[in-house]
């Protein structure tokens, strides 16, 4: 999911994906994503408003954070969970603790 600007971006990620997938980037406005969140199994995204609307869906939630305190902001909920990373950089939070988190606080 993600706007207009984001089709290019996400349809390079698309390509490159073996798992059935659909790429809703720039086709939804607000209530459809709310209700594509709202019937996934887990949602797993960068600090934004998108991480909300999945942990107030009720929908399992790990978000990343880079330069936001999560403390502060991050989604509230007994199904949200996040990662930072001490460099303020969550491009480099492992992918095998990013399964971790899921694995042990949300399914």
């Amino acid at each position: 999911m993600g706007g207009p600007k984001d089709t290019t971006r996400t349809a390079a990620i698309a390509h490159g994906l073996i798992l059935p997938h659909v790429d809703l980037a720039g086709r939804t406005d607000l209530l459809q994503v709310a209700a594509v969140i709202a019937r996934a199994g887990l949602f797993v995204g960068s600090d934004s408003g998108l991480g909300h609307v999945a942990a107030g869906m009720g929908t399992p939630t790990l978000s990343f954070f880079s330069t936001d305190r999560p403390e502060r902001c991050r989604p509230w909920g007994n199904r949200a969970a996040w990662l930072e990373h001490p460099a303020g950089d969550a491009r480099l939070i492992p992918v095998a603790e990013a399964e971790a988190a899921i694995r042990e606080d949300l399914l």
